[in-house]
């Protein structure tokens, strides 16, 4: 899988090394992610480049990001009624993972809307799950046909079963 990295996050895993033949998630493809401190904690929130889907977790070091990202990336989907299959899948496709620097300017400001907006959700919550699940109700003007993450997830994973569910 490859992660592509805002510049504050950049700084960060570029020293933790990058995996050359990484492939892509099977259905969510790339990521692009970005560093985010809130009240002394350290943050990534990731962004599916193709369907918007955000994940918010804790930012320590590699090995606990690869821990962690698939855990928030299966509870987002698992949120959004993906089946069990295929969360396994998407799940067990993110290792390893190749950091990149991020270039799409769309992609690093709906990231900083994003981090924006969990700023916000923080000042209510600390459940990162929670905070997760309402940043992937956010509008994006930029995510067509759908402008909701949550409605393009689940347009992502109905188009090939059929429905979404259990």
């Amino acid at each position: 899988m490859t992660v592509r990295c805002a510049q504050k996050l950049w700084q960060v895993t570029r020293r933790w090394g990058s995996a050359s033949t990484a492939a892509d998630s099977a259905r969510l493809g790339c990521w692009a992610a970005t560093r985010f401190t809130e009240d002394g904690d350290d943050l990534v929130i990731a962004m599916s480049e193709s369907t918007y889907l955000t994940l918010v977790l804790p930012l320590k070091d590699a090995s606990e990001f690869e821990t962690t990202f698939p855990q928030m990336l299966g509870w987002a989907l698992q949120d959004l009624g993906v089946a069990d299959a295929d969360v396994r899948a998407e799940c067990s496709a993110i290792a390893p993972i190749r950091f990149e620097w991020l270039r799409n300017r769309p992609m690093r400001e709906a990231l900083n809307h994003a981090a924006f907006i969990c700023g916000i959700e923080l000042a209510y919550s600390t459940d990162l799950r929670r905070v997760q699940r309402n940043l992937n109700e956010l509008p994006h003007s930029t995510l067509r046909p759908y402008c909701v993450p949550a409605l393009a997830v689940r347009a992502t994973f109905t188009a090939r079963d059929g429905m979404v569910g259990h």
